[in-house]
């Protein structure tokens, strides 16, 4: 169990890098320490479980949701979108336009993709 002082220099550190964004470099010249040591306290602040980090995006729950289907279905890549409102472009388009993008970003020379006509890829208009 660490003792007072180590953990009061943890919370410290802690402090100095996650709420004030400092550097290790800046903290350990801050606080005269090593760098490898202010990285120590740093790990060790985790493992203890000084820190806890919350990510709070506008579509965490969609992000989140990702994670689950991909470890519950052992896939590598999930892709949720937003339902839209009223009025705004057909559903199909927007799984069209997301599909397009993941395949643009995943293709590579010598790849072969095989598609069927349907809704949905007619829905991968360019532009659209």
């Amino acid at each position: 169990m660490p003792t007072y002082d180590t953990i009061r220099l943890i919370n410290h550190i802690l402090n100095l890098y996650y709420i004030e964004g400092q550097t290790q470099s800046e903290i350990a010249q801050r606080l005269d320490l090593s760098t490898a040591k202010v990285n120590r306290l740093l790990v060790k602040g985790r493992e203890q479980g000084y820190v806890k980090i919350t990510i709070r995006t506008p579509f965490q729950q969609l992000f989140d949701l990702e994670a689950r289907l991909e470890a519950v279905f052992g896939i590598q890549d999930a892709i949720v979108i937003p339902s839209l409102p009223e009025g705004s472009s057909s559903p199909l388009n927007d799984i069209g336009a997301v599909a397009a993008d993941y395949l643009l970003a995943h293709l590579r020379d010598g790849d072969i993709l095989a598609i069927t006509p349907g809704t949905t890829v007619q829905g991968c208009r360019p532009g659209s």
